[in-house]
């Protein structure tokens, strides 16, 4: 396979790369099921527009799972 990302070396400091997303429902659900925690503040609607934040709230770890997407491409066949 060609190696068609950067390489470690390649990389200066102030370089940048991401993309964006639009976290959905499915993000939440599909999240709370495979890391099995429908904690109320990510699952439930109307409990969590009681939160200070308002509205569900992504997982922690389905929020890094997903920046680490970026990374990946980024690098992508190095």
């Amino acid at each position: 396979m060609e190696a068609n990302g950067k390489w470690f070396d390649d990389v200066a400091v102030g370089d940048r790369f991401g993309s964006r997303v639009t976290i959905t429902d499915a993000h939440i659900f599909l999240g709370a099921g495979l890391i099995r925690d429908f904690n109320p503040h990510h699952v439930d609607e109307q409990y969590s527009s009681q939160s200070r934040f308002g509205t569900r709230i992504l997982h922690g770890v389905i929020t890094s799972a997903i920046m680490g997407g970026p990374v990946g491409m980024y690098f992508h066949g190095t």
